[in-house]
């Protein structure tokens, strides 16, 4: 269940990101888990409780899928063939 999105919540326009963030804080800690390392600045906090690990990001946007890994560092760089000048035939002499 690595990199795993397990709950996302949709929140009202105009909701308070901040309070949000430190009430999800504190509702994580009063189920008897350990607050570990967080960033107000970036809107997300870890957890940790036995071997379980969490991190919960309260963000502006819908979260996004991720993407898979990408197979070739050559394939990533090249652009996609629909994106590239199609080659120039030579006519027969």
């Amino acid at each position: 269940m690595h990199n795993a999105l397990l709950e996302a919540r949709l929140l009202p326009p105009g909701t308070d990101l901040k309070r949000t963030f430190a009430a999800a804080m504190l509702e994580w800690i009063d189920a008897d888990w350990q607050l570990a390392e967080f960033s107000s600045a970036g809107g997300h906090f870890f957890c940790t409780h036995g071997v379980d690990r969490r991190m919960i990001q309260i963000t502006p946007t819908l979260p996004r899928p991720r993407r898979p890994p990408e197979r070739d560092s050559r394939e990533a760089r090249r652009a996609p063939a629909s994106s590239r000048c199609p080659r120039r035939l030579r006519r027969p002499p």
